[in-house]
């Protein structure tokens, strides 16, 4: 699996880093220590991970 490019939170909704369009979340590790989620493009298909600013 290819390394995913790492964004952070905002208090606004997540969209894609390539093309603005909305994201939906993948995988939900937001329970853990490193509180991440993987989220993927509903357009394009990109795939990258969202990070708490705190970690």
């Amino acid at each position: 699996m290819p390394q995913l490019e790492t964004y952070y939170y905002s208090d606004q909704p997540t969209t894609c880093p390539k093309c603005g369009i909305r994201t939906d979340v993948v995988l939900n590790m937001s329970h853990t220590m490193s509180v991440v989620q993987v989220e993927e493009c509903l357009g394009c298909g990109e795939r990258f991970m969202v990070q708490d600013e705190k970690n």
